[in-house]
């Protein structure tokens, strides 16, 4: 199953155990990308997966 649907089952599940969970924003980087400005990123916020790039102000 690929990372990104076991991503979202994990996250979709956290809503009814933490009260605060559907305010959760996460963005994941990996060690080799973290650098590249252009890359976007999978990103959980606002109870959806998506994908964005990261900036110092949005990181």
């Amino acid at each position: 199953m690929q990372t990104e649907v076991l991503l979202d089952r994990f996250l979709d599940g956290l809503e009814p155990l933490a009260p605060l969970a559907d305010r959760l924003h996460c963005t994941y980087l990996t060690p080799d990308t973290v650098g590249d400005i252009d890359r976007r990123h999978l990103t959980w916020a606002h109870r959806e997966l998506f994908e964005r790039p990261v900036t110092p102000t949005s990181g």
